[in-house]
């Protein structure tokens, strides 16, 4: 048997945590993961993710669309997601940090459309100060739609 490797459509791990990235104007459209962020999957770093569109992507595990396992404040801002899937949390977003009382995560300005999961039909949050403001949230879905 061949073990499948864990695919991401974008990966980032930061070593110069100086550094704030920032993803803008993209369209991640079926993005795949065999574990986590079917289109973005930051593990460590600093990101900002704006006015992106991301379109039927898939993890198996978290984040049907992102994924950020950081210490460190994101901003996702202005962005679409429609159709996003995950079997366990966070259809569209899953954000988890191991520093609690050091971590925001600011999602505000998103529309989310269609999507399931079987926690957080569009988001997932663990261990870090969430801030939502201002998203459209529509016929998003929050059970187990897997037999």
């Amino acid at each position: 048997m061949v073990a499948m490797p864990e695919l991401y459509s974008l990966l980032m791990k930061q070593v110069d945590w100086e550094i704030l990235i920032t993803i803008s104007g993209f369209r991640f459209q079926e993005g795949y993961a065999a574990v986590e962020g079917g289109a973005i999957f930051v593990q460590e770093g600093r990101v900002d993710i704006l006015n992106n569109e991301f379109l039927n992507n898939y993890a198996a595990s978290y984040g049907g669309a992102i994924s950020i396992e950081s210490g460190y404040d994101v901003q996702i801002i202005g962005n679409i997601f429609d159709n996003n899937v995950v079997e366990y949390g966070g259809g569209s977003i899953y954000v988890s940090s191991a520093d609690s009382e050091n971590t925001t995560a600011l999602i505000e300005d998103n529309i989310f459309y269609g999507g399931a999961a079987d926690y957080g039909s569009a988001i997932h949050n663990w261990n870090c100060t969430l801030i939502v403001n201002r998203n459209l949230f529509d016929e998003t879905e929050a059970f187990p739609p897997f037999a």
